[in-house]
Formats: C-alpha cells, sequence, structure tokens
C-alpha cells in the first residue's frame, strides 16, 4: 500500500466526529473492561477506536485508532497508547507508557504492524490516557461521552 508519514499522522489527527457511540459503561469481558466506538472523518474515512484495561493489572491497558482503509480491504491499526504491560525484555519501552504507530516501511510492503514504538511521559494511568488518546486522535466530541475524563481534580481523587 502506498501511505506516507505525512498521510499516517494526517490520518490519525484528522478531525472526526463520533459515529456509533460508546457505551456508557465500559463491559467487562475475559478480565478486561472494553469499550468500542466508531467515528468518520470530515472527508469521510471510516474508523473504529478500542479501550481495553486489564481488571486485575490497571497498568496493562490498550487503546487504539483502528483505519477502514478501501484500499487494502481491510482495518489497519495507526497507533495506540499503551501502558507499561512488560512482558518482552528485548523491548524496554513495554516496561514504561509508549506509543505505537504504524510502520510506514512495512506499511508500503502491504505489512501492517504499528512497531514504531516511542516511550512517553504524558500519561501513567488509563485515565490520564483516555483524554490524550482522543484529542491526538482528533476526536473532537469525545468529552461529551467521556465526561469523567475530562474532569480536573486539584486534591484528593473524584469518588
Amino acid at each position: 500500500m502506498n501511505i506516507t508519514t505525512e498521510e499516517r499522522d494526517y490520518l490519525i489527527h484528522a478531525p472526526k466526529m463520533i459515529l456509533k457511540k460508546p457505551r456508557k459503561l465500559f463491559q467487562n469481558v475475559n478480565g478486561c473492561r472494553r469499550n468500542d466506538f466508531t467515528a468518520r472523518s470530515e472527508d469521510d474515512e471510516q474508523f473504529s477506536i478500542f479501550l481495553r484495561q486489564n481488571m486485575m493489572l490497571g497498568e496493562d491497558f490498550s487503546m487504539g485508532l483502528r483505519w477502514k482503509c478501501r484500499e487494502a480491504e481491510r482495518e489497519i491499526i495507526l497507533c495506540r497508547f499503551n501502558g507499561p504491560h512488560g512482558g518482552n525484555r528485548a523491548i524496554p519501552m513495554h516496561f514504561v507508557p509508549h506509543i505505537h504507530l504504524l510502520n510506514i516501511e512495512d506499511a508500503q510492503e502491504d505489512l501492517f504492524h504499528e512497531n514504531d514504538v516511542h516511550e512517553t511521559e504524558r500519561y501513567h494511568t488509563f485515565e490520564e490516557a483516555i483524554p490524550l488518546f482522543l484529542e491526538y486522535c482528533g476526536l473532537k466530541d469525545a468529552a461529551s461521552y467521556f465526561p469523567s475524563a475530562y474532569e480536573t481534580v486539584l486534591f484528593g481523587s473524584v469518588k
């Protein structure tokens, strides 16, 4: 597939509106909290979004943006925000919060891996990552569906 870094980044950041709404409450499935919804960009590209968090290890989470690519006739993950999930000593970034992006060189060979990985300090928890991820992906109406993710707490915690 012929895609450039600029095109990938445009698809990720392009303004999008939510079509199929996320659930008000996350579902618990196989030990994982999850929510899924769809969105469309202003130029009619279609996307699906997933949010996942391990119920026993809250720091183990992933949220991603899938592009419904007409050319490849499949969904391609453009980016994922992950918590520190460990599990692979060969990839030290798996032990800290990190962001995966679609590898452009692989995509040009029709191999769709999001193995362009970058460590981040922008978030540390699932709750911190949600609004950052939704804004990063250009989901303009996300705050109305995830209001608690956008609440600012000055002291203590919200119960």
